[in-house]
């Protein structure tokens, strides 16, 4: 193929804008950002589709209202115009920003229409001394930290959050799914909960009489920010190619390290340059090496402030007060030109959140990530304080070594001891005083003068006085004593009802294991925050270390001993109190408290107990402060959407993929008519469901999987006859020759690591002979296993869902001698081009979406436009469909929160067998799921695949 569609695509670009001048609703959503995303794409470091529709919807929202501040609705209905006539994009590259520029409409529409939802936004204000969500708001908006905001900014970020497709962060999908559905269908209740953010810090339910709080998320995630590059050693073109990312200059620029008033030519060549200098510098020689974006920025950031790693660590490893009174100090004498490292480290610090938050806001809208994370913290609602993970820490039962309760325990005994020992004293003295006085009651009988009598009266009366005194004092002792025996289990009882009105545990983007692989979810990270008793979320401390650990309970401890002290069961032993609030306050300082903690936390969730633990956090994902866990959808549903009980929910374990379907299938017919219908009249409605490890979507109006419950047929049969038997009958017929080999070699190696590729085109220069797809996969794989050089670390350097992935983009192969006329003649569009499409066939064979390129190509350079009214795109892959040039349409069912995919069900053409996939909108480009492969063969049958089937428990 001799035609080049993204030159096409940016020649069209480019001459559109030269044409007469259109509104600016029409170049919000016509414009390209060619440059930048083509810059993204060769990057590879984040999406240009979330690019792009990060910044399309911050522009759209600045244009939405009036001088007023309000929602104007002549441009709501100027926008819907030009939505209306770009909602389709002219690229099978950027096919999900066709999906983008659908939901900006519907939103639209939605806003024109509801008077009830415009009010919502116009009654939107600035938050009130929360300097993180005013943050958030600048961040949103891409404005000057010295920006003071408005009411103004505050709508126009609510309305780009509402206007930015929402798209899942690593570990979140148990909040995405459901914030998904509420930005789609209700958005009136999203807007409202922005309210609520902005007024409170907080979203609050009250589910069965019981409060509940989630506070607004301290962190918007970090995006791509640690999104992990595999790079070749010494491959100059790929570290360049790194240089080129929007948010890597985005962030340097940010920083200082490049100047903001160049042209953007001399910014984008002096960001290669640094990035390649830098790449260099931690190339470790060996065959791979892995970097993310914050470990370049970190390292740039150092060579450009001359700070080693190992000093600027020191100085983090230093204690808080230190830290942030240094930085304190570096910002009232920064033009002093001190050297100090001190002066240097906390620059660094500076300058790493200045280009991380740039790096970010290319890409993510900060203020409907801080709401997605908001709504993920109603998932770790827990009833009983011992179900936390801070109770399993603190090791309250008095036989955990080292714990609070031990601690407590030996002080209450120690004191108990000498209370007994006290009340033993008093008996003595007691019983002594009782043998004199019947002593001097005897002598009184025989006493033999007035006088001796009265003597001994008033001995016996002074006696009498001292034994009644001891006897007070034992009873009074004794009394303690037993108060004593109780204290214990009675002050932790006290603290277990205490802690959790001082400390939550809520989600944190920011925590999550780094060892899984994307496609297979990530836990979710959990942080604990100390609320000192405090009502305002915004005065809410986030604990992040060994030293906040230990500070927030020393100040749990002190303010809550006056409320202990207060307590009518503890009146009288307010310094034995005293005492035990000091003693667990020094128990949490000590380091075999933390420690103890660490493996206590180590053999609760069965992960090794690693000596020095407080030297190795980095290898804990199990902290008392900061942990990993699987989010619980059910629990955030109850929580968020105020049910009293559990949602309801149909589920089951599988045993091949078609039981999947049918499972989904059956699960729909069971729902009542009245409620499925609103699927079929809306395809774009959805439900919520989850695999064993990923919460998503299930869209049950879609084609063609809605033909699957709507009919009484025999589930299992109609998906076997409907759609299996043809795709595999499909695949059965076509045969690889030596052209279609070669053509597919090519295409693999260009997945394969450039240190590899040599190894790889020898071990496949001759054609093996003419085999099936599923044939030929088995004998690339085959042959990788084979050959000791094309393996790296144990692993194939092409994947099995490589080769799936390359054959379903290439094939099948269509001979250019079938290509007529004929074929466009229910596309009239094309029909005028046909001729300059055949001048660009120099093979004997193409792939349908090459074919698919060129057409689009031409089509976008005559008529000089880049997305428009129709979905060409649709319409060529149905008629490619129809005449057999692309495989049956595959059976997509659900949203897999992830940029650009949905769930699908297909025949594979690597193995000629049915499965989960995930695709791209019209089934041309897909990925097989094969990582899910044991929770769809049966041989893992917990946990289960499930639906939340009655939609309304989670309708607002």
């Amino acid at each position: 193929m001799n035609f080049d569609f993204k030159k096409a695509f940016t020649r069209s670009s480019r001459e559109r804008k030269k044409l007469s001048p259109v509104s600016e609703m029409e170049k919000i959503f016509s414009e390209e950002y060619d440059d930048l995303s083509k810059r993204a794409a060769l990057s590879e470091v984040q999406e240009g589709s979330l690019i792009r529709g990060t910044l399309r919807a911050r522009r759209l929202a600045q244009h939405l209202f009036s001088e007023e501040g309000k929602l104007d609705l002549s441009k709501i209905e100027s926008a819907i115009e030009a939505a209306k006539k770009y909602p389709y994009i002219y690229s099978l590259r950027r096919d999900e920003d066709t999906i983008r520029q659908l939901h900006i409409l519907n939103a639209l529409r939605h806003m024109k229409t509801s008077h009830g939802t415009r009010n919502l936004i116009d009654r939107l204000s600035r938050p009130e001394q929360n300097p993180i969500l005013e943050k958030v708001i600048r961040e949103t908006l891409d404005l000057s930290e010295h920006h003071s905001i408005t009411d103004l900014d505050t709508r126009i970020a609510a309305v780009s959050a509402w206007l930015t497709y929402l798209r899942q962060s690593v570990g979140s999908c148990f909040a995405t799914a459901p914030a998904i559905l509420l930005q789609m269908e209700q958005p009136d209740q999203m807007l409202k909960d922005f309210k609520e953010l902005l007024e409170t810090g907080r979203l609050k339910r009250v589910v069965g009489g019981v409060e509940v709080i989630a506070p607004m998320s301290a962190s918007w995630g970090v995006g791509d920010f640690r999104k992990p590059i595999l790079l070749d050693s010494g491959n100059s073109d790929r570290f360049k190619a790194i240089g080129l990312s929007p948010g890597i200059m985005a962030a340097l620029t940010a920083v200082g390290i490049i100047e903001s008033d160049l042209p953007l030519k001399e910014r984008v060549e002096k960001t290669i340059e640094k990035v390649f200098e830098t790449l260099k510098f931690l190339d470790t020689g060996a065959s791979f090496f892995v970097i993310t974006p914050e470990k370049l920025l970190k390292t740039l950031v150092l060579r450009h402030f001359e700070l080693s790693d190992a000093a600027y660590q020191e100085w983090l490893n230093r204690p808080r007060d230190m830290v942030y009174g240094s930085l304190m100090m570096t910002m009232a004498h920064a033009d002093r030109g001190q050297k100090g490292a001190g002066q240097k480290a906390a620059k660094v610090m500076e300058a790493l959140a200045q280009g991380r938050s740039a790096f970010m806001r290319l890409a993510e809208n900060a203020f409907l990530k801080t709401w997605e994370f908001t709504l993920a913290s109603f998932a770790e609602t827990k009833g009983e304080f011992s179900t936390w993970n801070l109770y399993v820490s603190l090791g309250m039962d008095p036989s955990e070594p080292d714990g609070i309760g031990q601690a407590l325990f030996q002080e209450t005994k120690e004191r108990l001891d000498r209370a007994n020992a006290k009340v033993q004293g008093y008996q003595d003295e007691y019983e002594v005083l009782y043998s004199q006085l019947k002593f001097v009651e005897g002598r009184a009988k025989s006493a033999q003068t007035e006088r001796e009598m009265k003597w001994l009266q008033a001995d016996y009366q002074s006696k009498l006085n001292e034994f009644r005194t001891f006897e007070e004092m034992r009873n009074k002792e004794h009394y303690r004593a037993k108060r004593l025996a109780n204290l214990f289990s009675e002050v932790i009882d006290r603290y277990l009802e205490l802690f959790p009105r001082y400390f939550q545990e809520v989600y944190d983007a920011e925590v999550h294991e780094v060892t899984e692989g994307f496609w297979d979810d990530r836990p979710a990270g959990f942080r604990l925050l100390f609320k000192h008793g405090r009502a305002s979320t915004a005065q809410w401390t986030r604990i992040d270390s060994p030293d906040t650990y230990s500070q927030a309970l020393t100040s749990f401890f002190s303010l809550t001993e006056s409320e202990l002290s207060h307590q009518a069961e503890f009146e009288g032993l307010e310094q034995d109190i005293s005492a035990l609030v000091t003693r667990a306050s020094q128990q949490v300082r000590t380091k075999a408290f933390l420690e103890s903690a660490l493996w206590r936390m180590a053999k609760k969730h069965n992960r090794p107990m690693i000596k020095d633990p407080l030297d190795h956090l980095d290898q804990m994902d199990k902290l008392p402060w900061a942990y990993t866990s699987g989010g619980n959808l059910n629990t955030l549903i109850s929580s968020y959407f105020r049910l009293d009980e559990k949602p309801k929910e149909t589920s089951r374990y599988v045993d091949n993929e078609i039981e999947l379907i049918v499972f989904l299938a059956d699960t729909m017919k069971e729902i009542p008519y009245e409620t499925t219908d609103r699927f079929l009249e809306e395809p774009y409605r959805r439900m919520l469901m989850h695999s064993p490890t990923h919460a998503f979507t299930l869209m049950p109006g879609r084609a063609p999987f809605c033909h699957t419950w709507k009919d009484d047929e025999f589930t299992y049969t109609a998906i076997r006859d409907e759609f299996v038997h043809p795709a595999q009958r499909y695949w059965e017929k076509i045969v690889i020759n030596n052209f279609m080999f070669d053509h597919l070699i090519q295409a693999l190696i260009k997945k394969v690591p450039e240190s590899f590729k040599p190894a790889f085109k020898r071990a496949f220069l001759n054609f093996p002979g003419e085999m099936s797809p599923p044939d030929l996969a088995d004998y690339i794989l085959d042959k990788i296993d084979q050959e000791t050089t094309l393996n790296a670390g144990g692993r194939r350097v092409v994947a099995k869902e490589t080769i799936a992935e390359v054959f379903f983009d290439k094939l099948p192969f269509i001979p250019t001698k079938d290509i007529t006329p004929s074929i466009f003649e229910e596309i009239p569009q094309f029909m005028g081009f046909f001729k300059e499409v055949l001048s660009h066939l120099s093979e004997t064979y193409i792939s349908a979406n090459e074919l698919i390129e060129i057409i689009l190509g031409i089509y976008i350079e005559n008529n000089l436009v880049t997305s428009g009214e129709m979905d060409l795109l649709k319409m060529l892959s149905d008629k490619f469909r129809q005449i057999g040039w692309i495989s049956p349409r595959s059976v997509q069912f659900a949203d897999t929160n992830w940029p650009g995919y949905f769930f699908s069900m297909l025949v594979s053409p690597a193995s000629g067998k049915l499965e989960l996939w995930r695709v791209d909108r019209l089934g041309l480009k897909g990925v097989p799921m094969l990582d899910w492969k044991p929770w769809l063969d049966g041989s893992r049958k917990k946990p289960s695949w499930g639906v939340l089937s009655n939609p309304y428990q989670y309708t607002m």
